[in-house]
Protein backbone atom coordinates (compact mmCIF):
# COMPACT_ATOMS: atom_id res chain seq x y z
CA UNK A 1 0.00 0.00 0.00
CA UNK A 2 2.85 2.24 1.01
CA UNK A 3 4.61 1.77 -2.48
CA UNK A 4 1.04 2.64 -4.38
CA UNK A 5 0.89 5.91 -2.28
CA UNK A 6 4.18 6.71 -3.12
CA UNK A 7 3.67 6.74 -6.61
CA UNK A 8 0.87 8.96 -6.17
CA UNK A 9 2.16 11.22 -3.67
CA UNK A 10 4.91 11.91 -5.95
CA UNK A 11 3.10 12.84 -8.81
CA UNK A 12 0.43 14.77 -6.86
CA UNK A 13 2.97 17.35 -5.55
CA UNK A 14 3.49 18.31 -8.91
CA UNK A 15 -0.60 18.38 -9.69
CA UNK A 16 -2.34 18.67 -6.72
CA UNK A 17 -5.22 18.43 -9.55
CA UNK A 18 -4.56 14.84 -9.61
CA UNK A 19 -7.18 12.15 -9.49
CA UNK A 20 -8.82 9.47 -11.34
CA UNK A 21 -8.32 5.63 -11.73
CA UNK A 22 -5.40 3.14 -13.07
CA UNK A 23 -6.56 -0.14 -14.15
CA UNK A 24 -3.74 -2.95 -14.16
CA UNK A 25 -3.80 -6.61 -15.23
CA UNK A 26 -1.28 -9.26 -14.36
CA UNK A 27 -0.67 -12.58 -14.43
CA UNK A 28 0.18 -14.36 -11.54
CA UNK A 29 2.22 -17.35 -12.31
CA UNK A 30 4.01 -20.33 -10.44
CA UNK A 31 5.63 -19.15 -7.20
CA UNK A 32 3.04 -16.16 -7.06
CA UNK A 33 5.63 -14.28 -9.60
CA UNK A 34 4.08 -11.44 -11.77
CA UNK A 35 4.11 -11.42 -15.32
CA UNK A 36 2.38 -9.86 -18.08
CA UNK A 37 1.98 -6.79 -16.72
CA UNK A 38 -0.40 -4.08 -18.47
CA UNK A 39 -2.22 -0.85 -18.02
CA UNK A 40 -5.63 -1.74 -19.08
CA UNK A 41 -7.42 1.80 -18.24
CA UNK A 42 -5.69 5.07 -17.25
CA UNK A 43 -8.35 7.95 -16.53
CA UNK A 44 -5.55 9.31 -13.87
CA UNK A 45 -3.83 10.49 -17.31
CA UNK A 46 -0.36 10.30 -15.57
CA UNK A 47 2.19 8.49 -17.25
CA UNK A 48 4.58 8.29 -14.07
CA UNK A 49 2.13 6.96 -12.08
CA UNK A 50 1.31 4.23 -14.30
CA UNK A 51 4.57 3.67 -14.79
CA UNK A 52 5.84 3.95 -10.90
CA UNK A 53 2.84 1.25 -9.80
CA UNK A 54 4.01 -1.18 -12.78
CA UNK A 55 7.53 -1.71 -11.87
CA UNK A 56 6.45 -2.12 -7.99
CA UNK A 57 3.79 -4.37 -8.80
CA UNK A 58 6.45 -6.65 -11.13
CA UNK A 59 8.50 -7.07 -7.78
CA UNK A 60 5.34 -8.11 -5.63
CA UNK A 61 4.41 -11.96 -4.83
CA UNK A 62 1.11 -13.83 -4.65
CA UNK A 63 0.02 -17.16 -3.45
CA UNK A 64 0.54 -19.62 -6.18
CA UNK A 65 -1.77 -20.30 -8.68
CA UNK A 66 -3.71 -23.72 -9.12
CA UNK A 67 -0.96 -26.40 -10.47
CA UNK A 68 -0.54 -25.86 -13.92
CA UNK A 69 -2.17 -22.11 -13.76
CA UNK A 70 -1.90 -19.02 -14.38
CA UNK A 71 -3.97 -16.53 -12.56
CA UNK A 72 -5.47 -13.38 -14.10
CA UNK A 73 -5.98 -10.36 -12.10
CA UNK A 74 -7.12 -6.67 -13.44
CA UNK A 75 -7.45 -4.34 -10.53
CA UNK A 76 -8.28 -0.46 -10.17
CA UNK A 77 -6.44 1.54 -7.99
CA UNK A 78 -9.01 4.86 -7.61
CA UNK A 79 -6.82 7.97 -6.63
CA UNK A 80 -8.31 10.90 -5.03
CA UNK A 81 -6.19 13.86 -2.79
CA UNK A 82 -7.70 14.35 0.70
Amino acid sequence: KGEIRNCYELALSRNPDLYGKLSIQWDIEERGRVSNVIIVGNSLGNKSVADCLVQHLKTWRFPDPPPDQVGRVTYPFVFASQ
